[in-house]
């Protein structure tokens, strides 16, 4: 329930860790009236464009948008499942992600090798943690750039992953939008096919955006909305899947995410995108993006902003459907209207603490309209599993500051509370059933 005592939403896209009231990472223009009696209503205003949606008491709502169509749809109900019905008519259903994309995920920001990515799940797994997915972020790759994972710390990799298959489990990496735009020429593949085949995104004078994201010196990103995008997203798909036999793709920073308010001498003063009349929040918004007036294939990022990730979600479902021949696994941290379609959507990494769980709870129902949502939580407290039946996936995700030993130490207590809530309320999964928490022992 949402308070209507002249209270605003922005609906901006925004990379920050998840708080409460604040726009985050999806935009989703929809809302759900509960009327007196039972019976409910729905709007869904689609467009891609910033905007803030004021809630008054009357009760009303007012929709304040800084361009595109007024393109309003209204659900009539009467219930409220007959509204999500509708909703998901005009966006599409969800899709269904592969059957071991519902088991245990093991995670962790950095293992720092692929030695202690091996130890940490073997420690797992011998303490009887049925653990289906390995997943590695963002230091399996070489100087953090996509398509590259480090032949010194990860040397061995592709036969890691291999053996990972032998025993029926899977193995998902992280990959970002942005690549590297300062490596020496002929030496990386993806900027220098996205050079040739004109694909990143531009400033007004129609040279490449040059940004900053994890890569060293600096980092150029893919116009999705390219009509070779997906040609060139699979290409750069292909090549890394033939060194290591990916299963699916963890997409971040999407939003997309940038270390610049801009570019790093600013955005250009005088383009009235960059500081139009009204802007919703208090925030510029080229607050850690590109500037409003780059330029995509189909408009200026002003009007693309939201629909980045969007379309980024849906050049990576063709690749890697063509590329594995299998229903794609995808998720990815920005969303709009319409994504489950192609992606699930994952929450953002959680702390642990009560308010992190009721956001939780919140988020995954909200976002679960029109999307499969992956959670990720911090820490083995036991009582993230009582948030289960609210979540459909869910991966044990470990900061590199919480040490060596917290990935793999839990009490007995724990052990049981997971085995139960597993068994009652978890879709039917085998014999990932059983455990669904993070659990270790001590190394």
């Amino acid at each position: 329930m949402r308070p209507t005592n002249w209270d605003s939403y922005y609906f901006f896209n925004r990379e920050r860790e998840p708080v409460p009231n604040k726009n985050l990472y999806g935009s989703h223009p929809l809302y759900i009236c509960l009327e007196d009696g039972g019976t409910a209503h729905g709007v869904f205003l689609h467009n891609s464009n910033a905007m803030e949606v004021l809630l008054q008491p009357t009760p009303a709502a007012t929709f304040r948008v800084l361009g595109g169509i007024l393109d309003f749809f209204v659900f009539t109900g009467p219930s409220p499942a007959d509204v999500i019905r509708q909703y998901q008519g005009i966006v599409g259903r969800p899709a269904m992600p592969p059957y071991w994309g519902l088991g245990f995920h093991l995670c962790r920001f950095v293992y720092g090798s692929l030695n202690r990515t091996k130890e940490i799940l073997w420690n797992n797994i011998n303490a009887g943690v049925h653990v289906d997915v390995q997943w590695n972020d963002i230091d399996y790759m070489d100087h953090r750039n996509d398509f590259t994972y480090d032949p010194v710390k990860f040397a061995g990799l592709p036969q890691f992953v291999e053996k990972l298959h032998s025993e029926g489990r899977h193995y998902v990496v992280i990959t970002d939008p942005a690549v590297s735009g300062s490596e020496p020429p002929g030496t990386y593949p993806p900027f220098d096919d996205g050079v040739a085949m004109d694909i990143f995104v531009k400033n007004t004078t129609g040279g490449i955006v040059y940004a900053k994201v994890w890569n060293a010196v600096s980092s150029v990103f893919p116009d999705f909305s390219h009509p070779k995008a997906v040609t060139y997203w699979t290409k750069q798909l292909r090549r890394f899947s033939s060194q290591v036999d990916i299963d699916g793709l963890w997409i971040d920073m999407n939003e997309p995410s940038n270390f610049y308010n801009g570019h790093k001498d600013g955005c250009p003063r005088d383009s009235k995108l960059e500081t139009p009349p009204y802007v919703p929040s208090d925030e510029p918004l080229c607050t850690k993006t590109l500037c409003m007036s780059d330029k995509h294939y189909i408009s200026e990022h002003y009007n693309v902003h939201n629909i980045y990730g969007f379309l980024e979600a849906v050049a990576t479902y063709k690749a890697l459907a063509n590329i594995r021949q299998k229903r794609p696994f995808i998720i990815s941290r920005a969303t709009f209207s319409g994504q489950g379609f192609w992606s699930g959507h994952w929450t953002g990494s959680r702390v642990t603490n009560h308010c992190a769980r009721r956001l939780c709870v919140c988020r995954t129902s909200t976002t679960s309209l029109s999307t499969t949502t992956f959670t990720t939580f911090t820490g083995f407290w036991k009582r993230w599993q009582r948030t289960k039946p609210w979540r459909i996936l869910d991966r044990s995700d470990h900061s590199s500051y919480q040490g060596p030993r917290f990935q793999v130490k839990v009490s007995g207590r724990v052990i049981g509370q997971g085995r139960v809530i597993g068994q009652e309320t978890s879709l039917p999964r085998g014999r990932t059933c059983e455990l669904q928490f993070q659990v270790s022992i001590v190394i």
